[in-house]
């Protein structure tokens, strides 16, 4: 009981009886904290950071912050993030609490970069609301899709490029043809104007949704965890479903194509197992979102799944 009395009475204090072991968990606290990005656009901090010591507590002994999720920050997180505090009481106990960070750009950085997956994306919603031959639809928007995919793993990557040369030499080629000649000025500008982002080293990957920085793509960073979104496209509501193969601190966010969240939909410690909560299509606030294309990220300790959505109205 650690409380100074010998409650077993073998004439020895709990606190200094060798036959006991301390098997409650302490009570972890946090605090809120502040993060600011450095003039390159990242940023971090550490558990200590949002370890509330003076109403953290423990039975026996003395409560530390172990350790913090996420701990690094980028462009895609300025605003108000959750993250999760690990504690221990330095006898095998550990405990969680939810903190609230705010992330900020005090240089500007994050105004000044060039977001290509999202700028990618809008082009592809562009092309897809052409009235034009689904086969060119495809031939244009998978190679675009590719270019988001590769850039995002490995920004340079000569498949970028080479994915983007093409969509231009194929528009030129059905400009007035399969395209009307205007659509296909539009669309060869924007895939130039994406060319020139990667050349003067602006363009970067808003949405979080490239590798690891071990080549480890999502799914496989996050071992076997699944995240499923159905029916997509939808109109009211999604059902976002989610397994974790062992218990973890999860965030659920809801990011659009420019990389700015959303809507946080959960931020808790869960349990093994699946998982499956519903988002219908409106922001942070109630506000009812436009219809579009938005990324649902699913982040554990062990990485990170991200799932393309559509919202219909």
């Amino acid at each position: 009981m650690c409380n100074g009395v010998d409650d077993d009475c073998d004439e020895l204090v709990d606190n200094d009886d060798p036959s006991l072991s301390d098997n409650t968990a302490p009570t972890a606290a946090c605090q809120s904290a502040v993060v600011q990005l450095d003039g390159a656009g990242t940023g971090s901090l550490v558990a200590a950071d949002v370890f509330d010591a003076a109403n953290s507590s423990d039975n026996c002994g003395t409560v530390n912050p172990q350790s913090v999720s996420p701990g690094s920050f980028t462009c895609a997180d300025v605003g108000t993030r959750s993250v999760t505090l690990t504690v221990n009481d330095g006898n095998g106990n550990t405990a969680t609490c939810m903190a609230t960070v705010t992330v900020e750009d005090p240089t500007g950085f994050c105004s000044q970069v060039f977001c290509f997956d999202s700028e990618a994306g809008s082009l592809i919603d562009y092309i897809e609301g052409l009235s034009i031959s689904s086969s060119i639809k495809r031939a244009l928007t998978r190679r675009l899709e590719l270019a988001i995919d590769k850039f995002c793993q490995y920004p340079a990557s000569n498949t970028v490029l080479s994915s983007l040369e093409y969509v231009i030499a194929y528009t030129q080629y059905q400009s007035g043809r399969g395209i009307p000649a205007a659509a296909a000025s539009y669309i060869i500008a924007e895939a130039q104007a994406l060319i020139a982002a990667i050349n003067a080293d602006t363009a970067v990957c808003c949405s979080g949704a490239g590798r690891g920085p071990d080549g480890i793509e999502p799914a496989q960073e996050a071992g076997a965890c699944q995240l499923d979104v159905a029916p997509n496209p939808f109109r009211s509501e999604a059902l976002l479903s989610f397994f974790l193969p062992e218990a973890s601190p999860v965030s659920l966010e809801v990011f659009n194509l420019q990389g700015q969240r959303v809507r946080l939909l959960r931020a808790e410690t869960l349990d093994a197992g699946r998982h499956t909560h519903n988002w219908d299509g409106t922001a942070d606030g109630g506000q009812v979102l436009s219809a579009g294309v938005y990324l649902v990220r699913l982040r554990t300790e062990a990485g990170v799944l991200v799932k393309k959505v559509s919202l219909v109205r």
